[in-house]
């Protein structure tokens, strides 16, 4: 049966060095993930404000179709 194990034990600074490039990784991915959740807060909040400007904009024009409504009515029964 070969032997499969590694002819040279790494050493500690090795393994360290290792163990550094890990951390860089996904130190760099969290902060790359941070900017991608910032984006999207960012996105939501425009899309929010655009919501509610969006619906001020349409209650606005509920209130001109009301009081078109209304003159139309009064001026049909005027007619009568």
């Amino acid at each position: 049966m070969p032997d499969n194990a590694d002819p040279k034990p790494r050493t500690i600074d090795e393994r360290l060095d290792g163990l550094t490039q890990t951390v860089e990784i996904i130190a760099a991915m969290q902060r790359d993930n941070e900017k991608r959740f910032a984006d999207i807060a960012t996105t939501l909040q425009e899309i929010a404000t655009n919501q509610k400007r969006d619906g001020e904009h349409i209650l606005a024009l509920v209130r001109i179709a009301e009081l078109h409504d209304r003159r139309l009515t009064r001026l049909e029964g005027d007619q009568q």
